[in-house]
């Protein structure tokens, strides 16, 4: 603590000199014992040389040696009243512990450069207040543990006697702390730098306001960590910690005068003028108790009784504000839904090219119900963390404030407001299954066991994008909802799925996990970490573009000494114009416009000019001329005219015959015949295929839809209706099916289902052409309405009237339509007029030959 030496004042004549400076000796020598007796002149340089081993630094620091000092105090002490002699009526006795603050004020009383002590002490307390900012700031386990927000106040009694008790024992400590603090003011006040040094004044003053901020702060810090504990013996060693850092600078003195003397110094004893009973002095002690008695005092009775009565912890209060842990906003992935529903979902944002957004979606559930929040000022906030996945989570805090879980910065950290969100819709839209997607509606709706979606709780939902994402980390999307209300967070936060791998860039067909292309699509060529697509007409190229290899149809390659590259074919039917054809220079775009052609495309000829001409012929696929047919189509043959100039036609093979080299000479057979000896014979019942069994036999894989070959007999195989229903292919087992029928879709039991979730009739499997109840077709999908709405015109949204029994549709200005919100009673069958939590009408008894009846009757 901060120390005063006023053996500057003590001394008036050369007679006093040896007692003099035998004060300042033990003020800056560390004597435990002060001597006001006279000496001799032998003790004087005794004094002296002790000075010069014991104070190395003053020596230096004055540049002087110790003989000459005494004389110019005694010169200075001439000048002194008589009451500022040592042992005499105005003169009084003090006690200062030895510390690095007192340091500066030994320092300065013996007129020695303040810059050596001042080294010390800045060093010290920045050391002191990082400690007390790392503890009360940087570590989110004194503020929130366990999913909840530490408060003051326990259900345990024995807990918070054991923080009361902490509390005094801390005020106990910091009690001798201020009271060092008030031995400096004193000896300052009482100095001779009031008069002589202003500089040296006021650092001194800076110095024991420095000491005094510090000690108020250990106070604060010390309160918020006992408060926070939440077991009884934790309080008791935050005391101990409060010690050892408010006695970190009087540990080092004194290990320093140890090293200095060999012993340990516990005060410096110095003498003051003796205060006179004057009413300005009187105010100024009355200030300085006040200041270094009741302040203190009266701010830690303050702490404790505004964070009991308002159960929040100070330095929580500084950096969040008020905040409680009523009505927290619940994260839908933690509440143990059926299916695993609904983790924040991560993936790639296709639309753009980079790969390098990620795009996120993030439920939860929060107690106020959108349609009361008009202004949106009371929807949660969803904070959230890009972080690696193979590192410790972070809890809901560090989240909060951007951080992992070790406590440094996020690879990605944001904020969002959530929106209004229709569950069941944004389930289908992730894939969710129609029997999961029942069961967590069921199971959220639930009033009784479950959260009473809809009548006490709200489903919300944060939508952001993640950007650019560090795919130099497998890493995970960590979210964490706020209520704006209260201040509560989420228990936990919401994981993500782990990404990977990086979008493949474009044109890329294989790409690794950092989307570094690995094979680029027909078209264009791995240039760097991306595809270039070739040149127009290219179909495979190298050399960034300058050389194609290969042309796509309808044009042809050129090359030329340089490189080579595609020209169009000069005819608009042209299939292949690629001739290699050698050009030279200097000619704009080789001197050519188009290739020649050498092939047609079907069904169209080359005729002598180079150009397609269509084939006139029936079933021509290539010809020579209009009439001359050089190819023709399944099923048929060329044969040669002799009564049109040899010209060659089409003529067909035969009855159920594919192909055939000559006029009733079949080769092969089509689908459910087989060929025997030039003649297609048929396959056996609901056969497709007999080319090994042979007539009225089936190959193995050979049936009709909806049928399959089985063994009924030996040596008898035939094709047998299939077992499960819808079934087109059964090919090992009747009841396994291999292949569904149109409108169906084959299961993992081998079984066919209908096509899709919501879809009531379709034709092909995943493509709908009428919906169900409570769906809307949209590009033969059916999207799901608002959740328990029947009737809609667009995805998430309800029409007006359009719920199911027991519920109502409200306005929801966010979607520009009606959402529906329950009845009082999921038997109600209107609450249009009342709105939702009521009944519009109500079941009465009525009298009646037959007993009692109930009908309907309107509420008032």
């Amino acid at each position: 603590m901060a120390a005063a030496s006023s053996g500057e004042f003590f001394g008036v004549n050369r007679s006093s000199l040896p007692a003099i400076e035998e004060i300042q000796m033990s003020q800056l020598g560390g004597f435990s014992h002060l001597s006001v007796t006279q000496e001799s002149a032998q003790d004087q340089s005794t004094l002296q040389s002790t000075l010069h081993s014991t104070l190395p630094a003053f020596r230096r620091s004055t540049g002087e040696a110790a003989s000459s000092v005494f004389p110019m105090s005694q010169q200075r002490a001439s000048m002194l009243p008589t009451s500022y002699l040592p042992g005499s009526k105005g003169a009084s006795t003090t006690s200062l512990t030895p510390s690095c603050f007192s340091l500066v004020l030994v320092f300065a009383l013996r007129d020695v450069r303040l810059w050596m002590p001042l080294l010390v002490v800045i060093p010290i307390s920045v050391a002191q207040f990082a400690v007390l900012y790392i503890i009360s700031f940087k570590s989110p386990q004194y503020m929130f543990a366990n999913g909840h927000w530490l408060v003051p106040h326990s259900s345990a009694n024995s807990l918070n006697a054991m923080k009361l008790f902490a509390t005094v024992l801390m005020l106990g400590q910091l009690a001798e702390e201020f009271r060092e603090i008030g031995e400096s003011m004193s000896v300052l006040r009482s100095s001779r730098l009031q008069r002589a040094s202003r500089k040296r004044l006021a650092t001194c003053w800076i110095v024991i306001s420095l000491q005094y901020v510090l000690a108020l702060s250990v106070l604060v810090a010390a309160e918020h960590l006992i408060l926070s504990r939440e077991n009884p013996i934790e309080p008791l060693w935050i005391t101990y910690y409060v010690f050892m850092t408010l006695n970190f600078d009087n540990m080092l003195v004194n290990f320093w005068l140890y090293v200095q003397n060999m012993e340990r110094t516990r005060t410096w004893r110095v003498e003051l003028e003796k205060a006179t009973a004057k009413p300005q002095e009187r105010r100024r002690c009355d200030w300085q108790r006040l200041f270094v008695l009741w302040l203190p005092f009266l701010l830690s009775v303050m702490l404790t009784v505004c964070c009991r009565v308002w159960n929040v912890l100070p330095m929580t209060f500084l950096c969040y504000g008020y905040v409680t842990n009523e009505q927290p906003v619940a994260m839908l992935s933690n509440l143990n839904l059926p299916g695993g529903c609904c983790s924040a979902v991560a993936q790639i944002n296709k639309s753009q090219p980079s790969g390098n957004v990620i795009s996120v979606s993030v439920p939860c559930l929060a107690r106020d119900a959108p349609e009361d929040d008009l202004g949106g000022k009371l929807r949660p906030i969803v904070y959230w963390v890009a972080w690696p996945g193979r590192r410790v989570a972070p809890s809901s805090l560090q989240v909060r404030e951007g951080r992992g879980g070790d406590g440094s910065r996020a690879l990605l950290a944001g904020s969002v407001v959530a929106k209004p969100l229709e569950l069941v819709p944004w389930m289908q839209s992730h894939d969710y299954k129609g029997s999961q997607i029942r069961k967590v509606f069921e199971e959220l709706t639930d009033e009784e066991d479950g959260l009473g979606m809809y009548r006490f709780t709200f489903p919300f939902v944060a939508e952001f994008q993640a950007q650019p994402w560090p795919w130099t980390e497998e890493a995970k999307i960590y979210a964490v909802a706020q209520n704006v209300r209260t201040g509560a967070l989420s228990a936990l936060p919401a994981p993500s799925n782990v990404l990977h791998s990086k979008l493949c860039p474009p044109h890329c067909e294989q790409c690794n996990r950092q989307g570094k292309c690995r094979k680029c699509q027909a078209g264009s060529v791995i240039h760097g970490d991306s595809c270039l697509v070739c040149a127009e007409g290219c179909s495979k190229c190298v050399a960034e573009q300058k050389t194609c290899l290969e042309c796509e149809a309808g044009f042809g390659l050129v090359t030329t000494l340089a490189f080579a590259q595609c020209m169009p074919c000069d005819s608009q039917h042209c299939q292949q114009c690629d001739g290699k054809l050698e050009v030279h220079p200097p000619h704009s775009r080789f001197g050519l416009v188009s290739l020649p052609c050498k092939l047609c495309i079907p069904g169209w000829g080359l005729d002598v000019n180079g150009t397609c001409e269509q084939c006139e012929a029936p079933h021509c696929l290539s010809c020579m001329g209009a009439w001359n047919c050089t190819e023709c189509e399944e099923g048929f043959v060329r044969v040669q005219e002799e009564d049109d100039g040899g010209s060659w036609s089409c003529q067909s093979c035969g009855p159920a015959c594919h192909s055939c080299s000559k006029i009733d000479a079949c080769d092969v057979c089509q689908a459910g015949f087989t060929q025997q000896s030039g003649v297609c014979k048929p396959c056996g019942s609901f056969c497709n295929k007999c080319d090994k069994a042979g007539a009225n036999g089936c190959d193995e894989g050979g049936c009709a839809p909806g049928y399959g070959l089985q063994r009924l007999r030996i040596f008898s195989d035939s094709c047998q209706p299939c077992l499960a229903p819808n079934c087109e292919t059964c090919a090992k087992k009747r009841d396994i099916c291999e292949l569904c029928k149109k409108d169906f879709g084959l299961t993992s039991a081998g079984r066919c289902a209908v096509c899709g979730q919501g879809c009531k009739s379709c034709k092909m499997a995943g493509k709908c052409d009428e919906c169900d109840d409570g769906f809307i077709l949209q590009d033969q999908r059916c999207l799901a309405c608002s959740d328990r709405c029947l009737r809609c015109s667009a995805p998430g949204k309800c029409d007006e009237g359009g719920c199911e029994k027991g519920w109502t549709a409200v306005a929801a200005p966010w979607t520009e339509g009606f959402v529906c919100r329950p009845c009082s009673d999921p038997q109600c069958p209107s609450c249009d007029l009342r709105g939702p939590g009521h009944c519009d009408m109500e079941e009465v008894p009525v009298g009646g030959a037959g007993g009692p009846s109930f009908e309907l009757m309107q509420r008032a």
